[in-house]
């Protein structure tokens, strides 16, 4: 579905999407920056946008819109027994699958033999002594040598060039570095004129209405929370009173799109964070009203007036923060 705008005096007739939200964020990448997914400890694979995570889902949002477009592809190992991204790496020993590993500086003893930390045969500086068999080692490559780092198991002592590297999904499966599987993940680019959406130009109009009322607010453009597990919600716009530290969260449902979802998110939200959550919903969507006087406001509006939309917004905002 396209933005669609069209301005009738000061009202707007709009589609409105969450990923409307998303293309505030790329007023300021240049026509040639590529969006390039990245490995998030938390996340999994996402992209970072001026310090905030998307997903790919939201972004194949804009794709399918013509905002973005694919210009190539990175990728990303995951599990091959349920395809999570999400794993850490086990360094082991490769005898006895110990995590008890040293890497330290190794001596070889020829005549005898022996192989140990340089710390066991060092008396003096330069000087080094075989702690098995107590002859002094003058000549590096006749006496002795020196093969480098090396790895020791201090469970069963065995000594490795190199550790086994494991990988343990979140999941709890573990698996070689060869087995994992690939996944490719799109890199994007911006692929049409950018215009600033509708929600931001509400924000725009509160930030410079706010700042008059008070120094202690801070308002914020799209700040990303995670609400479960795997879910990253982005509030639209969200302001701070930074004396009584009241937070309060604002989003719009202005079309059919999704409605259960984000009001499923918004409850969320409300349960998890210590919020007052106003939401500006069009009044034909829904049959029966929403309404928590404590942390949760509906705005109801019959049509979509940029002017009415931020008078009403101000007028419950600072009812919320007086």
């Amino acid at each position: 579905m396209q933005l669609e705008r069209l301005h009738v005096g000061n009202e707007v007739n709009l589609n409105y999407q969450e990923g409307d939200m998303i293309i505030g964020l790329l007023q300021g990448i240049k026509p040639d920056e590529e969006l390039i997914p990245i490995y998030n400890p938390v996340l999994g694979i996402s992209y970072k946008i001026k310090g905030i995570d998307l997903m790919l889902e939201q972004l194949e949002e804009l794709e399918n819109r013509g905002i973005l477009e694919r210009v190539g592809i990175k990728s990303f190992p995951i599990c091959p027994f349920c395809n999570t991204s999400l794993f850490k790496p086990n360094i082991v020993c490769p005898s006895c699958k110990s995590p008890s590993l040293i890497k330290s500086e190794f001596l070889v003893h020829y005549e005898c033999n022996y192989i140990g930390e340089i710390s066991e045969f060092q008396k003096e500086t330069n000087i080094f002594v075989c702690p098995k068999c107590n002859r002094q080692l003058k000549r590096v490559g006749i006496d002795y040598g020196r093969p480098g780092k090396l790895y020791k198991c201090k469970k069963c002592n065995e000594i490795n060039q190199y550790p086994l590297i494991e990988l343990e999904c979140t999941n709890n499966h573990i698996f070689k570095i060869d087995e994992a599987e690939m996944r490719q993940y799109p890199i994007y680019k911006v692929s049409i004129q950018r215009k600033i959406p509708f929600i931001t130009e509400i924000y725009e109009e509160l930030k410079t209405a706010l700042k008059y009322f008070s120094e202690n607010l801070t308002i914020k453009y799209l700040e990303s929370i995670k609400i479960d597990e795997n879910q990253i919600y982005n509030i639209p716009i969200s302001i701070t009173e930074n004396n009584k530290k009241i937070k309060i969260f604002i989003d719009f449902i202005l079309d059919e799109k999704d409605i259960d979802k984000k009001i499923i998110n918004i409850f969320k939200t409300i349960l998890k964070f210590d919020v007052i959550f106003i939401l500006v919903l069009r009044s034909d969507l829904v049959d029966t009203e929403i309404f928590n006087p404590k942390k949760f406001t509906v705005l109801y509006i019959k049509k979509i007036e940029k002017n009415e939309i931020i008078a009403r917004l101000l007028g419950a905002i600072f009812n919320k923060i007086i």
